[in-house]
């Protein structure tokens, strides 16, 4: 059982280990000079997108549902720049690459440890399955909402040339404003249909590689404080415990700082996801609304919509199984008997865990990761549809 687990394991995060080389965020001991510069020249399409699209709502700012359309496609690529940024930001660019090197090697190393026990094995890994889950809709979700971005203006142009339409309406992937005239069918038109759909391609990459990164290390360290909890309920104070306890505080110690690494790599995509999640739903939402008949528009909107949803419930799962994890193991700790043993160092090392403050996530100290995130962030995008209602009824 442990070792099919492990071997569905290894093949999810080479998947996901590829996607990240892709976006240059692997963690590297030695980057090149080109990996260094990789995430800027993946940043780039993004960022140009984010300011045409919302360029594209500034200028029909009189138009609502235009508003809507440009604003919630903007926040979106806003979102990816900061994904990539928070990891390789010119200030804490350095510090970032060195924690993630850290939280991978720790992460590895103790997988190691456990191969040699198939108990061990087989409740580290058990929690993998369900982000592997949500990780795989997340990317087919996400590949259907930029392949549809791609192709729809292609199908569109298609169905004008067979129904001799002239002159025929040349489109771009998104409803973007330059600042300057882009000629129908020119070689400067066929240049932007390549930027953008390359910027298709960017966010993609960058959605499904860091969320994934977020859900292969939030699975294992999960899975490490089950199996560190199994190895409490059948733990003896017989002759030698000290260094199989000692083991256990050692390893304990080394997940809460993979958990301070990871919040602290992850705090600032976590506030951007808050911070634009509720209003591209409430975009996308007022959209779906406007329409009076049922249409594959409306489908892909419902699509986009359960790419954010599962984002939100990525992160905000693996944040309280980490703390519901790491109180069973506390209250194992706690239910082990030394109280009763009359020994001194026993009560000792078990003060030494005890002590050690409960593992929360919390995103730049401002708000805890958790699922309480999704119910939030849902009752925000409401907040926020019932108001442009009113405002679209005034209208």
């Amino acid at each position: 059982m442990g070792k099919d687990l492990l071997k569905s394991y290894t093949s999810y995060a080479e998947s996901v280990k590829r996607l990240a080389i892709i976006c240059g965020i692997w963690p590297s001991e030695k980057p090149s000079m080109f990996y260094r510069l990789l995430p800027y020249f993946i940043g780039f399409a993004p960022f140009m997108i984010f300011c045409t699209t919302m360029n594209f709502a500034c200028v029909n700012i009189h138009n609502l549902n235009r508003v809507m359309k440009g604003t919630s496609i903007s926040l979106s690529y806003l979102n990816g720049i900061v994904k990539v940024l928070s990891y390789f930001s010119m200030i804490c660019y350095l510090v970032h690459r060195e924690e993630l090197t850290e939280l991978n090697g720790t992460i590895n190393e103790l997988l190691r440890r456990q191969q040699e026990d198939e108990q061990l094995l087989s409740r580290t890994l058990s929690s993998f399955k369900f982000f592997k889950v949500l990780s795989v809709l997340l990317m087919c979700s996400a590949f259907t909402v930029v392949g549809m971005y791609f192709i729809t203006p292609l199908i569109i142009m298609a169905n004008q040339y067979s129904h001799g339409v002239t002159p025929i309406h040349y489109l771009l992937p998104y409803p973007a404003v330059y600042p300057y005239h882009i000629p129908g069918g020119s070689a400067l038109y066929v240049l932007h249909y390549v930027m953008e759909s390359y910027g298709c391609f960017c966010l993609f990459s960058i959605t499904a590689s860091i969320d994934n990164l977020f859900a292969l290390y939030s699975s294992q360290i999960i899975g490490h404080l089950r199996a560190l909890t199994y190895e409490m309920r059948h733990f003896t104070f017989k002759t030698g415990y000290e260094k199989h306890l000692q083991k256990l505080i050692n390893i304990h110690q080394r997940l809460i700082r993979c958990c301070k690494m990871l919040q602290a790599i992850h705090g600032p995509i976590v506030l951007s996801m808050m911070a634009t999640t509720a209003i591209i739903l409430c975009c996308l939402i007022f959209q779906i609304s406007q329409m009076k008949t049922i249409s594959v528009k409306q489908i892909f909107f419902f699509v986009y919509i359960s790419v954010k949803l599962l984002q939100t419930l990525i992160y905000g799962w693996a944040g309280t199984l980490i703390t519901t994890e790491c109180d069973n193991f506390r209250n194992e700790v706690y239910g082990t008997g030394w109280e009763n043993l009359g020994k001194k160092s026993a009560g000792y090392h078990v003060r030494i865990i005890l002590m050690q403050r409960p593992i929360r996530l919390k995103a730049c100290s401002y708000v805890f990761i958790s699922v309480n995130l999704v119910t939030a962030i849902l009752n925000t995008t409401l907040s926020y549809f019932f108001l442009l209602q009113a405002f679209d009824n005034e209208q």
